[in-house]
Parts: C-alpha cells; sequence; structure tokens
C-alpha cells in the first residue's frame, strides 16, 4: 500500500513540477517587455525551486516509511533521480537560458558561471541526505525489530543442532 502511496506522489510531484518548469521556460519566450518577461520568469522559477525542495522532502519522506514497512530501498534512491534530474534543469538550464535571454534583449546580466558548481553541490548534498536516510533508517529499524534467531525458536529446524553426546547407556 506504502507503494502505491508513494507512485502516486511521485506523478503528482512530477507533475507538478515539470508544469513549474515549463511555465518558467515559457516565459523566456514571451513577446512582452522583455523586463515584465524576466520578472515573471523569475517568480515562476522561485515557486520552482520552492517546489522542488518540498516535493523532494516529501518523496524522501514516504521513501523512508516505504523502506521501514518493505525494506527495500528503491524508493529513496527514485526520489534521488527526480531531485537530480529536474535539480539540473532548474539550476542549469534554466538559469543559462534567462542569462542568455537577458544578453539578448540587452538587460543587465547575471552571474551565471556558478550555476554549474552549485548544482553539483546541491544534488551531491541531496545524495548525502539520502544516504543517510537510508542508512539511519536500516540501524533503526534493526535495533527496533531484530532478527530472531531461527536455529532455536524453531522447532523444525531442532534436527539442525548438534547432536548430544551419547551416555554409557546407549553405548551398550
Amino acid at each position: 500500500m506504502w507503494n502505491k502511496i508513494y507512485f502516486g506522489s511521485l506523478a503528482a510531484a512530477t507533475g507538478l513540477t515539470a508544469f513549474l518548469a515549463n511555465y518558467a521556460w515559457s516565459w523566456l519566450g514571451s513577446i512582452g517587455k522583455p523586463a515584465d518577461a524576466l520578472a515573471g520568469f523569475e517568480y515562476w522559477h522561485f515557486l520552482l525551486r520552492n517546489a522542488l525542495w518540498f516535493l523532494s522532502l516529501v518523496l524522501l519522506t514516504l521513501g523512508t516509511i516505504c523502506l521501514v514497512k518493505t525494506k527495500q530501498a528503491w524508493n529513496l534512491w527514485i526520489t534521488f533521480g527526480f531531485f537530480t534530474a529536474f535539480a539540473i534543469f532548474t539550476y542549469f538550464i534554466l538559469i543559462f537560458s534567462a542569462s542568455s535571454f537577458e544578453t539578448v534583449r540587452g538587460l543587465p546580466s547575471r552571474s551565471s558561471f556558478t550555476a554549474p558548481i552549485i548544482t553539483v553541490l546541491l544534488i551531491a548534498g541531496f545524495g548525502g541526505l539520502t544516504f543517510a536516510a537510508h542508512f539511519v533508517t536500516l540501524r533503526f529499524v534493526e535495533r527496533l525489530y531484530p532478527e530472531k534467531d531461527v536455529a532455536v525458536d524453531d522447532p523444525a529446524l531442532s534436527s539442525v543442532a548438534p547432536p548430544e553426546p551419547e551416555t554409557e547407556e546407549q553405548t551398550k
């Protein structure tokens, strides 16, 4: 059930983030005044960045719940892939597109040479957060629900136990 909730949330997050990214991008193709188009882009780009972080943290939380319930971590790494794909588009491609828009339209251009470095650092930071969530959750689950010793508790496996030493009566 949690996997279905995760997939529904992933689909909704992908759709919302893709919509915001497309809408921010569309402002750069506006035929109106360049300053107004840039202001519209910056507004929607701000919403996109906040939505990306919020939705990534929600998906990371749901992925952690799925890890606790199913002991499978693929949800966490799909969340990392979601964040990586949209972070590259948001912090790298859109920033360079806005910089190009400003240069072509004769507006004061922002510095975009740090965008690739910031993007790599953000992705590495979110990857570290994902790995930490995976590691801590597995340790937490192991302490809460320790594995039982199967050889001692299961009577079906009692024949696997080492034989008892023979007594003098059995040897006669």
